[in-house]
């Protein structure tokens, strides 16, 4: 009986199973009724209808969220999720609405209503500024479509979305498919633009170096691709690279839109790739205000060059440009030089505005450059910049060394004037004390053309608002204390006569030229700033005031101290200031005196830094170019490489190598004004005793 009743039940259940299967209606149960589910379905759905048809939004919103509750497997399943997807958009309820869209999309996606629910989910997307969810909705929406129009604008809408999500290679690949599909000239044009403002101004490098492997370059867009990697090449200075761009291109489009520009390209490359190897260029102000500078520069650099009255010797040839001491002629004699006369390397570039035009146009044409300004931050402009030269930051740097290093000084005040090269000497001076954690206790600024300097020195000591100074406030008290006027008056004025300069610190800066501090040094002395070397003004000082334990100051200055004239305009008072400088004309060294001697025969003077400087660039150049235990450089990259190696170069001014950042290393002498001369610092004699 038990295995009849089971054998019963199993064939009941696989008669229902088949007869589902047979396509029997489903049934479902409404109100304790038994209906048919697809029936049921349809009332429900109708339902909902109704209510929106009366204007009931959100009425007919809720019944569709109960259909699909309920009726989720209907056949009228992907209609309720449209119609809620179009009704909570209505409604401003974006979320609610995409999310509609989304499983309509997901679990209905042959419904007629599928392809327009993919499209409102991305724009979706779109609005909501996640670019990224937008491109699967679209990319499956242009799967799904036949007509070429309909693909044209889902490609286009593609591009536009991926270049939004920062893909702006896929979005390149996107435009080349809705080109594809276009069908008239004018959509042609349209795409071409679209394609050519995202190729300009939106792909990086190396999204247009994968264009450029991945499409046909010999199409519209790859045309396009094509001329902008040359152009990127010259961009990143890799020439060799951008010439085989400019030729492909020549090649594929010789009559294309833009074959002008490609073989004017291709013109200026064979020029700046075209080198001289002998050939040294010059850039000087060999006319206007600073002619004598450049000229005493040019010879010599001739002399360095071995080239004193000759253009060409010993496999050297120099090619001069005048920049007229102005910005413009600086950068247009670079260019000469590189184009025209295919110089190797170019030298000069003495003056502070000349030296950035000169550098940038250098930098440009890929040219190495040997600047004798003392620019800060010359070489800082591309790789292609190197310096020989005495910055405000080399002088401050030897300056504080000589001063914390040897002569264990911590506290230091600085005057300077309201020019670059003060506030750049007085910033650079601070920030090496800062390093070596000494302390900048006073600094004080005065207008470049200043002639009396007494308002500076006494606001570095304390004597120019004096009332602020309690000593001077209780002398005043007591004088003022005195019944008689004229004993009050003279009282006073002894108060101020007798208040002392608050000097707390080892040494000053003076940040200027030799005319400054002649007449700055003397004013110290006066507001009673005793210097180091004047041994009188010391004995006075200390018999006056009894003060045995008095402690001199020590004055510093800069490379433009090292001048005769310091000492007429200043005499005594500079005497023991210690000063810095790059070249020292009184050396005893064979090849110092060799050049000095040179020079001064031909311009009646001693060579200064700059023609010290410009001999040795021009003597560092020759030496590579005449080869010797290397072979000769033969491009530019060559000669780059050669002076970014250079170590130890002997030149009247010392032995030179180039830094990680091409700034010349070349040791400072420190210079003293013994008695009535300039001489090199005895150093040893300064040092503090142990």
């Amino acid at each position: 009986m038990v295995r009849l009743i089971a054998s019963l039940v199993a064939f009941i259940s696989i008669f229902c199973a088949a007869t589902l299967l047979l396509g029997c209606p489903k049934r479902v149960i409404i109100n304790g009724v038994e209906v048919d589910y697809e029936e049921a379905a349809r009332a429900a759905y109708d339902d909902a209808l109704a209510a929106r048809h009366r204007g009931d939004t959100e009425a007919a919103l809720v019944k569709l969220d109960a259909f699909m509750a309920q009726f989720a497997e209907s056949d009228l399943a992907d209609d309720a999720l449209a119609a809620s997807g179009d009704l909570a958009r209505e409604l401003g309820q974006l979320r609610r609405s995409r999310d509609a869209y989304a499983r309509l999309a997901h679990d209905h996606p042959d419904s007629p209503h599928a392809q327009r629910a993919r499209l409102a989910m991305a724009q979706y997307d779109i609005d909501s500024g996640r670019a990224n969810d937008a491109v699967a909705p679209l990319r499956t929406a242009y799967d799904r479509v036949s007509d070429p129009g309909e693909k044209m604008q889902l490609a286009v809408k593609l591009a536009q979305t991926l270049n939004a999500s920062g893909e702006g290679a896929q979005a390149l690949t996107w435009y080349l498919k809705a080109m594809e599909q276009s069908r008239t000239e004018e959509e042609r044009r349209q795409l071409e633009t679209l394609t050519r403002n995202l190729i300009e101004s939106q792909l990086d490098f190396r999204a247009i170096r994968e264009a450029a492997e991945s499409i046909d370059t010999r199409s519209p867009a790859g045309e396009i691709v094509s001329f902008k990697l040359a152009r990127i090449y010259c961009h990143l200075r890799d020439f060799t690279q951008c010439r085989e761009a400019v030729d492909r291109y020549l090649e594929q489009h010789p009559s294309g839109q833009f074959a002008a520009p490609a073989r004017e390209m291709a013109n200026r490359l064979q020029q700046r790739l075209a080198v001289n190897p002998i050939v040294v260029g010059v850039v000087l102000p060999l006319t206007g205000k600073y002619k004598v500078y450049g000229e005493r520069a040019l010879y010599a650099i001739q002399l360095g060059a071995e080239l004193a009255g000759k253009e060409t010797r010993g496999g050297v040839t120099l090619a001069v440009r005048d920049d007229g001491g102005e910005p413009e002629g600086a950068a247009r004699a670079i260019e000469e030089l590189a184009l025209k006369e295919h110089a190797i390397v170019v030298i000069g570039a003495i003056l502070q505005n000349t030296a950035v035009a000169a550098a940038l146009k250098a930098e440009e044409l890929g040219v190495p450059l040997i600047s004798f300004s003392r620019r800060n931050g010359l070489t800082e402009l591309g790789g292609w910049i190197f310096r020989y030269g005495l910055t405000n930051k080399k002088q401050a740097k030897a300056l504080a060394e000589l001063a914390m290093d040897r002569l264990k000084m911590t506290r230091f005040a600085v005057l300077y004037p309201r020019i670059p090269y003060g506030v750049e000497l007085m910033n650079d001076f601070w920030d090496e004390v800062d390093q070596r954690h000494g302390y900048l206790v006073g600094v004080e600024g005065y207008d470049h053309d200043e002639t009396t300097f007494t308002g500076p020195v006494k606001k570095l000591v304390g004597r120019f608002s004096i009332g602020t100074r309690a000593e001077y406030a209780n002398c005043v008290a007591k004088a003022r204390e005195l019944k008689r006027a004229f004993s009050r008056k003279k009282a006073i004025e002894e108060c101020q006569s007798r208040l002392t300069p608050l000097v707390d610190f080892d040494a000053i800066l003076i940040a200027d030229d030799q005319r400054a501090a002649g007449l700055i040094a003397p004013t110290l002395q006066y507001e009673d700033i005793i210097t180091t070397g004047d041994e009188d003004a010391i004995e006075d000082y200390k018999k006056t005031t009894g003060n045995e334990s008095m402690k001199p100051v020590q004055l510093l200055g800069g490379a433009g101290w090292n001048d005769p004239i310091l000492i007429e305009r200043a005499g005594k008072y500079v005497r023991g200031a210690l000063f810095v400088d790059g070249f020292n004309p009184d050396s005893g060294e064979t090849q110092v005196q060799k050049f000095v001697t040179a020079f001064a025969e031909a311009h009646n003077s001693k060579p200064t830094l700059i023609e010290a400087q410009a001999h040795d660039g021009a003597k560092l150049v020759a030496a590579i170019i005449r080869g010797g235990s290397a072979p000769a450089p033969k491009t530019r990259e060559e000669m780059r490489a050669r002076l970014v190696g250079v170590k130890d170069f002997p030149g009247v001014t010392g032995v030179t190598s180039f830094d990680q950042s091409r700034d010349s290393i070349t040791p400072l002498t420190i210079f003293t004004v013994d008695k009535d001369t300039i001489q090199v610092a005895d150093l040893d004699s300064k040092s503090p005793k142990s």
